[in-house]
């Protein structure tokens, strides 16, 4: 049996598009901030906000976007907020854990279930909702 934590889909976002750069670049100034910092504090609020489940029917933007793909309905919690560094540079990582993505009985969805199509579509939706001009998602998992 695997981990819960190795089976996992990871999203790296890039940096902001060119028509939301200079909104980062006008927040950063104002509050005498980097730009970096400005955009990864968007990112990550963004996420945060696209896994809270909103009434009537108790379903996040994300729940809905994975029961489209999927044809079943999802429930996501708990996303890992993380980052990595490139070029030195530092991009905003997250992370949705098999463990957390559930079906309605609060069972795990295998991430083997996510082809490339629909990690692709998953990404572009990522890409359109935060801004950004480039997303790398991947899936990673072990068999058992």
């Amino acid at each position: 049996m695997s981990h819960p934590y190795q089976n996992h889909i990871t999203v790296v976002i890039g940096n902001p598009d060119e028509k939301f750069k200079t909104k980062v670049s006008e927040t950063a100034f104002d509050e005498c901030r980097t730009e970096e910092e400005v955009w990864v504090e968007y990112v990550l609020r963004t996420f945060d906000i696209g896994t809270m489940q909103f009434e009537p029917d108790y379903k996040s933007p994300i729940d809905k976007a994975l029961t489209n793909l999927l044809g079943e309905e999802v429930r996501l919690a708990k996303p890992f907020h993380g980052f990595t560094n490139n070029d030195g540079r530092t991009f905003p990582v997250v992370m949705f854990f098999e463990e957390f993505i559930q079906d309605l009985s609060g069972n795990p969805i295998s991430i083997l279930k996510f082809n490339d199509q629909m990690l692709r579509q998953l990404g572009e939706y990522f890409k359109r909702t935060i801004k950004s001009d480039w997303i790398h998602i991947s899936s990673t998992f072990t068999y058992s």
